[in-house]
């Protein structure tokens, strides 16, 4: 069967799956929305379709499937946009920058029979494929302790940054790693940030009722990238640090696990919007981790730990 595509953003990462859809096959990218000349004029020389508004470009572009890559302000409001035009989609995360907002986009997509595939990607990168291999084997047993750290360099992205940006930008992947390993999310977030001339640290503390616990490190304005783990579990625990993983248990050495290959994460997210195999990457499964997001955020300005539960029964009062 052959697709048809439009890509809304010709930034570096609308290019990145301009390059990624159309190296597959029976895949054809038609045109590309983005609000900036310069953005359309590097499209225009990959010889696609351009327009500067996504409402011209739905009423004329020939493409079943959308790829949303603007900044995150606009994903919820532009996959809102492409949903009630019968187009299914793949929007990068955030699906949106709120509870509220991502449960609209969730019921508009079951309301409209359409898909809606988030880019969580992290979860289908090789190091994490590694992981799972790692958490599954019976000398590690259940999780039930995370130690996550992760450090990087400040970025600074042309467009403009939503409050709490490293959460909405980076955390997001790691929470959504923290609850998927785990299998249903944590009852309870607690977050904290501290700030300096040299960059902000958030830590959160993550609680699950019956005893699990996770603790998240997210340093924005690090020297370097670094990023490592200690997922133990009842018999045994796995060490990660910056791609590789090791196998720690009380009565042998370390044993590093061989990385586990599969399919490039972006063509996993592809055959999922594209074939119409969503469940468990869609906006509805998106919706727990911007949950938690938003958990985390609520804890800092109330200084107190934040139930999940909160959040339902506050999103429930506001639809009303």
């Amino acid at each position: 069967m052959s697709h048809s595509v439009l890509l809304v953003g010709f930034g570096r990462r609308g290019r990145q799956w301009h390059q990624a859809a159309s190296s597959r096959r029976g895949c054809r990218v038609v045109g590309a929305v983005d609000g900036d000349e310069r953005a359309r004029a590097e499209a225009r020389a990959q010889r696609l379709s351009t327009w500067e508004t996504l409402e011209e470009a739905l009423a004329a572009a020939d493409a079943r499937t959308v790829i949303i890559a603007t900044p995150p302000q606009l994903h919820a409001a532009q996959t809102l946009s492409c949903v009630r035009a019968g187009r299914a989609v793949l929007v990068e995360k955030p699906l949106a920058l709120s509870l509220k907002d991502a449960t609209a986009v969730a019921q508009a997509a079951e309301a409209n029979g359409v898909p809606v595939v988030v880019g969580h990607n992290f979860r289908h990168r090789a190091q994490e494929r590694t992981i799972r291999r790692g958490l599954a084997r019976a000398d590690v047993g259940d999780l039930r302790i995370a130690a996550v750290m992760t450090a990087r360099p400040a970025f600074a992205p042309r467009y403009q940054l939503p409050e709490y940006a490293p959460l909405w930008d980076l955390g997001i992947h790691h929470l959504d790693l923290l609850r998927v390993r785990a299998g249903v999310a944590p009852d309870s977030i607690e977050a904290r940030c501290a700030s300096s001339k040299a960059g902000i640290t958030f830590r959160l503390n993550l609680e699950w009722d019956g005893g699990r616990g996770a603790d998240y490190w997210l340093r924005e304005g690090g020297a370097v990238y670094h990023h490592a783990e200690w997922l133990e579990g009842e018999h045994g625990a796995l060490r990660v640090s910056d791609g590789r993983v090791w196998v720690v248990t009380p009565n042998s050495r370390p044993r590093r696990l061989r990385a586990t290959r599969g399919p490039d994460a972006k063509q996993v997210l592809l055959d999922a919007v594209l074939d119409g195999a969503a469940s468990g990457v869609d906006a509805r499964d998106a919706q727990t981790t911007i949950a938690m997001v938003e958990a985390a955020i609520r804890s800092l300005r109330l200084e107190r730990p934040v139930r999940l539960a909160e959040l339902a029964v506050t999103t429930a009062a506001q639809a009303r």
